[in-house]
């Protein structure tokens, strides 16, 4: 298990603890605006291993694996806003809230499921307007806010602006917000989307 204090820490500028977990070839983005901490290791299998603390202001909070798939070898990691972003070694991005990161769908581990892997690929966030994948800011939604590619899509086509709890929380920009009925573990209720 985790220790938060190792995270809360880094967030008040004491990073040793933090470097010391994330060790010589971990990458760590410390985003005090997000009150969040990201940390991407090496895995003993090859792979990498994600872990995300979100801090909160009483000094609660928790601390979550993300699942990386292999195909999405992460070389940076950053925030912009109120997204993280990890760059993989191709130089395609992922981004996402802690709350989008955090929320992953529960997925039969490696050892029971022979599918791990293609499953895994399909949960994690995809680029942005490609179509499938978790949806993010970026991404198109039609009418009924089913993801699709933002590229050559046929009728109603909105962009996401914000993902959000409520319609009242969009940009301005957001002409055509849809409203989603509340799903526990989903961090929004609302795609703040513009027609595109």
């Amino acid at each position: 298990m985790y220790d938060l204090e190792t995270f809360a820490s880094a967030l008040r500028g004491d990073d040793v603890r933090l470097r010391e977990f994330a060790g010589a070839y971990g990458l760590v983005c410390t985003a005090v605006e997000l009150s969040s901490v990201f940390v991407i290791r090496p895995a003993d299998d090859g792979g990498q291993r994600g872990t995300l603390a979100v801090v909160g202001a009483s000094g609660g909070g928790g601390v979550s694996e993300v699942r990386l798939p292999r195909s999405f070898s992460v070389r940076r990691i950053g925030h912009d806003g109120g997204c993280f972003v990890l760059t993989a070694d191709d130089g395609r991005e992922v981004r996402g809230t802690p709350g989008q990161f955090g929320a992953w769908p529960k997925i039969v581990t490696a050892e029971h499921n022979p599918a791990y892997e293609q499953h895994l690929e399909e949960a994690y966030p995809g680029d942005a307007g490609a179509g499938g994948g978790q949806l993010v800011v970026g991404d198109c939604v039609d009418d009924r806010a089913k993801e699709i590619a933002c590229a050559g899509a046929s009728g109603a086509v909105n962009k996401v602006l914000a993902l959000t709890k409520t319609a009242e929380e969009c940009p301005a920009a957001a002409n055509s917000p849809i409203d989603l009925f509340p799903s526990p573990g989903r961090p929004y209720d609302t795609i703040c989307a513009s027609a595109a």
